[in-house]
């Protein structure tokens, strides 16, 4: 069973931008604005893998101080770029473990 993970802090953030996560097998990422969106905005977000850089679209709704960024990869997320407009500027970001599988610091993976 996954445990639930907690908040990553965007002052977290290192000096080549990325937002160090603890590496991991994720269904999405919570992402906690600063302040509620104007309006619906987006930029991109990248999500950066052992082995591979994805970019995936981080969408802020009207009204609200939180996002849900997907993570359709299945492999071992280790960090991610987040936009850089003033308007998505986040607080933290909580990863959101996956059902299907469990990362081990060994390297390995279980499936539940």
């Amino acid at each position: 069973m996954s445990h639930p993970q907690q908040p990553v802090a965007e002052a977290a953030v290192g000096p080549d931008g990325l937002l160090e996560l603890p590496p991991g097998y994720y269904d999405w990422l919570r992402v906690r604005l600063c302040h509620p969106a104007r309006q619906e905005t987006s930029g991109v977000a990248w999500l950066h893998f052992a082995d591979v850089v994805d970019p995936e679209f981080l969408v802020a709704t009207a009204g609200s101080t939180v996002a849900w960024l997907p993570v359709p990869r299945r492999g071992v997320l280790h960090s991610v770029r987040l936009p850089g407009q003033p308007e998505l500027a986040v607080s933290s970001v909580t990863p959101v473990p996956s059902h299907a599988r469990t990362f081990r610091p060994d390297g390995g993976d279980a499936h539940d």
